[in-house]
């Protein structure tokens, strides 16, 4: 065989088994700004209002995704916080990067209505 056959293979095979396992679920945490868990987040996905959880009292989700194949954006609502929408997945030149559906939990930290934070 041919170095530069061998090569490619070896390539190959490193950028497949690097590839992103990605979650069944969206999971994570939600505090606020004083690091306090908030229970009672709805967590929905975005255009799909019937597709939702609530946090627990630790702050933690999990929200089966729609599809393994379409990564979804989350909305984030309380009474008396700001809603906010996190995009699950973005990609720019260095690499793709993904919220909430790594192996590993995300955390958001929601602000108050009308508090102010430096």
């Amino acid at each position: 065989m041919k170095p530069i056959t061998k090569l490619i293979i070896i390539v190959l095979i490193t950028a497949t088994s690097c590839e992103q396992k990605l979650s069944d679920h969206y999971r994570g945490y939600v505090f606020n700004y004083n690091n306090e868990p908030l229970s009672g987040v709805k967590v929905s996905v975005d255009g799909f209002p019937s597709k939702y959880t609530h946090t627990n009292k630790k702050g933690y989700f999990s929200l089966k995704r729609r599809s393994s194949t379409f990564v979804d954006d989350l909305i984030f609502e309380k009474n008396g916080y700001n809603t906010d929408t996190v995009y699950s997945f973005f990609a720019n030149r260095r690499r793709d990067k993904t919220h909430f559906l790594e192996q590993r939990s995300d955390t958001l930290f929601m602000k108050k209505l009308n508090e102010e934070y430096y």
